[in-house]
């Protein structure tokens, strides 16, 4: 599991409720017609903090962040909701900090997802390329575990008002589906594993409202935004810099197949599984995907950048166009945002990429502002 035990007195707020869909109230204390109300309004309920240990002021800042993959285990989770939420996990640190961060596309895992706790020895972050690999002293490592518990409901309703000249009452049945979602990050020491702070956090939801694109569970992503400020706490603010790298990565998006390459430890990739399948089957996975990440993305963008995996740009900035896909800098490949920028921090105002545009590939400059240069490129 995530949690281990903090070592030193930790702040517990049990039963506290964050606002969600403008209620103040925990659950427990709603009457049954607000709840049938909530339900109704297809709403997610209140988020209540089960645990609450955030970093303290005396923490040393890191010298960047591996986001660990999520360990998704929610109903019908496979790889590609590990892969596009711990993608998300990366996007949130990368708007909202400036250290370098590592994240799953980067390494591989050599353990069950639930069970990883030290990425210097449950990945091969040490071992991986030459040999040397990278030295974690001095980085945080981010673990993200999501449970969901389900239950079939019914009910019965009784119809009082009955027709001229009959006398009996109809009944009947509802039934649902019942869900708790439980989230739990646990921000530790990347090197030895030990326990900086720590969050756990529960809410109801509607998994039977699934809206028809895009994000399918809406109250997830409000989930880890409500845990991950109360896991970094006032540390937040020391982490943020210059809002450059929050400006840079703004319409910029991850590749999708390289989502549905990524594998995990009993989660075999998405990709795997059409291997034998024709192009076309092919290129339909590949759409669903890019409907997560990018809904009503234009269908010759999606070629383009499902030809040329890359990191596709949503929003032009000289002297890249809407569409462009990046492919390299300075020679080395780029899958997603948080590879994008640790390779422009290498480089700085003097980056090469190679960009695909439609059915062309072309070599640029990439002259846009430097942020301090890394240890890890």
């Amino acid at each position: 599991m995530l949690s281990g035990d903090i070592p030193r007195p930790s702040r517990r707020i049990d039963a506290t409720v964050s606002r969600g869909c403008d209620l103040g109230l925990s659950r427990r204390l709603l009457p049954w017609p607000a709840l049938l109300a909530l339900i109704i309004s297809g709403c997610s309920g209140p988020i209540e903090v089960r645990k609450e240990v955030p970093l303290t002021e005396d923490t040393a800042m890191p010298k960047g962040i591996v986001v660990m993959p999520i360990a998704v285990m929610t109903h019908k989770s496979d790889a590609i909701e590990v892969a596009v939420r711990s993608s998300e996990l990366a996007g949130w640190l990368i708007d909202r900090t400036e250290v370098p961060v590592l994240g799953p596309l980067d390494f591989k895992t050599l353990k069950e997802l639930d069970e990883v706790q030290v990425a210097s020895t449950d990945t091969d972050l040490v071992t991986q390329g030459d040999g040397t690999g990278l030295d974690l002293r001095g980085w945080w490592s981010l673990h993200a575990l999501l449970t969901e518990n389900r239950a079939a409901s019914q009910r019965h309703t009784v119809d009082t008002k009955t027709a001229k000249g009959t006398d009996g009452k109809t009944i009947a049945a509802v039934y649902g589906i019942e869900s708790q979602l439980r989230l739990e990050l646990v921000l530790r020491d990347a090197m030895r594993g030990r326990v900086l702070a720590a969050v756990v956090i529960v809410a109801a939801d509607d998994p039977s409202d699934v809206p028809l694109e895009g994000e399918p569970r809406p109250l997830v992503p409000r989930m880890f935004e409500d845990a991950l400020k109360r896991l970094f706490g006032d540390a937040l603010e020391r982490l943020q810099g210059s809002p450059i790298r929050a400006v840079r990565s703004a319409g910029l998006l991850v590749s999708a197949p390289a989502l549905a390459a990524q594998e995990f430890p009993g989660r075999p990739s998405l990709a795997s599984a059409y291997v034998d399948r024709n192009e076309a089957d092919r290129d339909g996975a590949l759409f669903t995907v890019w409907d997560r990440v990018h809904p009503n993305l234009n269908v010759n963008a999606a070629l383009t950048a499902t030809r040329a995996p890359g990191v596709l740009v949503t929003k032009a900035r000289a002297p890249l166009q809407v569409h462009d896909v990046i492919t390299e800098v300075n020679g080395q490949a780029v899958r997603d945002v948080y590879q994008l920028d640790r390779r422009m921090r290498v480089c700085g105002q003097g980056c090469t990429a190679k960009i695909a545009r439609g059915r062309e590939l072309i070599d640029m400059p990439l002259p846009w502002a430097a942020l301090p240069r890394p240890e890890v490129d």
